[in-house]
């Protein structure tokens, strides 16, 4: 694992991540039953080989209101953790494998085996999560991209609303689960490859 110290959502982090799968694309790129490349993992793999052949984002998304809020609410939710669970959570910017072919950003890592993930969800998603499990697995590859980028045994997905009871889920690595995921990974990376190469003999 590779840790660079930037700070989250500037154009430095930008630019780490621009060519890259990313853990938080995950869960909309795999399939949940059968973890195998969704329909969208192919625009997804044309938009990063731009990024990759430009060496920078082409395209930059400059938030929005649910992600302002929830980057407002992080800060809140972590003291939150640390206080009930009496664990020091150090911030990271961004992790990638050695080889940097996929990387991720997680909202902390916790102690020598553990990784923080805050949700600040909106009033009915975040009851829905609490009382549906079928919710929360939507966040199950993501959750599993990190510890796989990270080599972490437990990632505490962490829901959190300012006026709702917040709680944990601890989510454990699936080793099984995760070298179906990285199969999946290669496979978008080797795409996004032959679509870098392509630009670059049209370049030529």
């Amino acid at each position: 694992m590779k840790i660079f110290d930037v700070e989250q959502n500037s154009d430095e982090w930008d630019v780490l991540r621009s060519g890259i799968p990313t853990a938080s694309e995950f869960s909309s790129l795999l399939t949940p039953k059968k973890q195998e490349l969704s329909a969208q993992a192919k625009p997804y793999a044309w938009q990063k080989a731009a990024n990759r052949f430009s060496g920078r984002p082409t395209e930059s998304f400059g938030g929005n209101w649910a992600t302002e809020r929830g980057h407002d609410l992080e800060d809140q939710a972590r003291s939150w953790y640390t206080l009930i669970t009496g664990s020091t959570v150090e911030q990271v910017g961004f992790c990638t494998t050695d080889d940097e072919t996929f990387g991720c950003s997680p909202d902390g890592m916790v102690g020598d085996d553990g990784l923080l993930q805050i949700k600040c969800l909106m009033d009915k998603a975040h009851v829905g999560a609490m009382d549906d499990e079928d919710e929360i697995k939507k966040y199950f590859a993501q959750v599993q991209g990190e510890m796989l980028v990270t080599e972490r045994k437990w990632n505490d997905l962490m829901f959190f609303h300012p006026e709702l009871p917040p709680f944990v889920r601890r989510v454990e690595a699936d080793p099984e689960y995760q070298a179906r995921l990285l199969v999946q990974i290669k496979a978008l990376n080797a795409d996004i490859d032959r679509l870098v190469a392509m630009l670059q003999a049209e370049a030529a």
